[in-house]
């Protein structure tokens, strides 16, 4: 059943992809995708793995194969907290057929690094369910290989410790470690990666309207594009090209950001009655949380830059098909 649920969904995958094996490049896929690994480790495994696939069709091939692992490793992770067959169906075909994930699976340079860092993070929040001595080494390889591959990679430093929490049964005790090995993890991650004033004042110059946004416009407009997106991807309307935020009026952008805060209060509260629903969640506004900070003022959020926040989505709606986890098989301290 499970192999046949395989061939199933990668048909499904291929049939709903099949347009981009005869696609071209994509807005600055060659000079990205083909440039030298610069000085440190920065995005090192995107570029290096951009340089083995120099032509489009074989571009895309691993994109799609990516985005592939990376629903399978979803699916996984589903299973390992519900113990329903349904849920994980709904969370590993959900993921590979969402509208939302198209961009990231067909814009080779932008979706390559997100791809990556995503299969880490979910690969190691797998590693974690496991009642394994080896699965805190391999949790940290994935993570590893995520940071390699995009710098916003770091919020899995969250996300590891939740999965945890919430595949030990949600105890007192796992919450507390969990909440300390987060905070330890992004603080080290953080002072890692930490971009140094110099580089901020380049990156915010670069952008030709910086000055003219403030930072309270800022702050519900990227909320704004979350909420859209959200939408998008449960109803799969509103796909565009290009949506421009800046024609949307104050008042819009402003329900947008209260829209969002609605979202993270129904999520502590969810946490009593629907603990993996409330874990999809947290997973998404987590996710998302990065994004708010370090976007700069003319990239608001994109389809792409919203595919790990997605996952956590998809987990969730995933999590109302299935039932509370099981802990007998889940790794215990």
């Amino acid at each position: 059943m499970r192999w046949l649920l395989g061939f199933a969904g990668a048909g499904a995958g291929l049939w709903v992809y099949q347009g981009a094996w005869r696609a071209g490049w994509v807005y600055e896929d060659p000079h990205m995708l083909l440039a030298a690994p610069a000085a440190g480790l920065p995005r090192l495994l995107t570029i290096l793995t951009g340089r083995a696939t120099p032509e489009p069709v074989v571009a895309h091939g691993v994109n799609l194969a990516l985005h592939g692992l990376v629903a399978a490793g979803v699916a996984c992770l589903a299973w390992r907290l519900t113990r329903s067959r349904l849920a994980t169906v709904v969370a590993g075909l959900g993921l590979l057929v969402q509208p939302v994930a198209v961009e990231t699976g067909t814009y080779v340079a932008g979706g390559r690094g997100e791809l990556l860092a995503a299969l880490g993070i979910v690969g190691a929040c797998v590693a974690v369910t496991w009642a394994s001595p080896w699965r805190w080494l391999l949790a940290g390889a994935g993570l590893a290989g995520a940071a390699l591959a995009k710098e916003s990679a770091i919020v899995g430093l969250a996300l590891v410790p939740l999965t945890w929490a919430v595949a030990t049964g949600l105890t007192r005790q796992a919450w507390r470690r969990a909440s300390m090995g987060a905070a330890a993890c992004l603080l080290v991650g953080l002072v890692t990666v930490a971009p140094t004033d110099a580089q901020i004042r380049t990156l915010v110059n670069a952008d030709l309207y910086a000055h003219e946004i403030t930072a309270a416009e800022w702050a519900a407009t990227q909320s704004t594009a979350v909420v859209r997106l959200m939408g998008v991807a449960l109803t799969g309307r509103g796909m565009t090209l290009d949506y421009d935020y800046d024609a949307l009026s104050w008042e819009t952008r402003t329900a947008g950001a209260v829209g969002l805060g609605l979202c993270a209060a129904l999520t502590l509260a969810l946490w009593r009655w629907a603990p993996v629903v409330a874990f999809g969640l947290s997973w998404m506004l987590l996710a998302v949380a990065l994004r708010l900070v370090i976007q700069t003022p003319r990239s608001y959020l994109n389809e792409h830059q919203f595919y790990v926040s997605l996952i956590g989505l998809v987990l969730a709606i995933a999590a109302g098909f299935g039932h509370a986890p099981r802990v007998e098989d889940t790794p215990k301290e």
